[in-house]
């Protein structure tokens, strides 16, 4: 029996606020914490979440998670280096 691929999806925000696009392999633990696919049009008279939308929704979701962990990881880094110009340094004097 073959699985249903998962898709990115755009879903809102608990209170309402936000429409975020939602990385296919993080949708159903946000959807557990009360996010919900959006009601209604987008501002451009299109379906939310089309079916004809997902290719490109699962290529921007990527690219997005990708992007966003090498700049957490760069930002480990600097905080890392910084860490380390500040440490008092040893002169050998006393």
């Amino acid at each position: 029996m073959a699985t249903e691929k998962k898709h990115a999806l755009y879903l809102v925000d608990k209170d309402g606020d936000r429409i975020e696009l939602v990385h296919a392999d993080d949708v159903d633990d946000r959807k557990a914490d009360g996010w919900k696919e959006p009601e209604g049009m987008k501002a451009n008279g299109e379906q939310w979440n089309a079916e004809r939308d997902l290719p490109g929704q699962d290529m921007a979701a990527d690219i997005a998670k990708q992007t966003a962990a090498a700049d957490a990881k760069e930002a480990a880094q600097e905080q890392k280096e910084a860490k380390a110009s500040e440490a008092p340094k040893a002169t050998g004097k006393k």
